[in-house]
């Protein structure tokens, strides 16, 4: 891993600097994040950020005396291991999103009447409940593709899509039982 730290530095003095100020300092800055994620491997997967920055950074350190070099390195590991959290927080949160979003149930009976009354007067059903819910109605009831392929299709998250799938749904039944289409 030296190797590379080393190789983002473009002379010979930031490179032994750097290596003097790895080896003081590297034990403490991940005995430090460790007891702020309490997992080893986010540990070591936040300490080589904070080194990398720190490489990147290394003409800060020039000039500098060692306590503000520890104070700036140790600085980058908590901004760090904050910023991990909560990037780790967001993705639990849509997992649980995604989890608990809601099931898209009775699509067996739409499919079927998608398939007997015919493309186009399904499509017009569809074209009529508007841009929000028409674009991802139409990809999952006429084409088939699931919520997480229309989310990459779309740009948009699964968990969007998986509602504005449920939402349409309801409004395109409610619409085909108006016009007599849905039993």
């Amino acid at each position: 891993m030296m190797s590379l730290f080393l190789s983002m530095l473009d002379n010979e003095t930031d490179r032994i600097n750097f290596e003097r100020i790895y080896k003081k300092y590297s034990d403490g800055i991940f005995r430090r994040v460790l007891s702020m994620t309490r997992n080893v491997q986010d540990a070591e997967d936040i300490v080589q950020e904070c080194w990398i920055k720190a490489a990147k950074n290394m003409a800060l350190f020039r000039g500098r005396d060692e306590s503000m070099i520890r104070s700036y390195i140790m600085r980058i590991a908590y901004h760090e291991t904050v910023s991990f959290a909560r990037t780790k927080k967001r993705e639990a949160a849509l997992v649980t999103e995604l989890e608990d979003a809601e099931p898209l149930a009775d699509d067996g009976e739409l499919f079927t009447v998608c398939e007997r009354e015919g493309v186009e007067t399904i499509r017009a059903c569809i074209r009529e409940l508007g841009d929000v819910y028409s674009e991802t109605l139409i990809y999952h009831y006429l084409y088939h593709y699931t919520p997480k392929e229309i989310a990459t299709m779309l740009d948009m998250k699964e968990i969007t899509v998986r509602k504005r799938i449920s939402r349409g749904r309801e409004r395109l039944v409610k619409l085909l039982e108006r016009r007599g289409i849905h039993d």
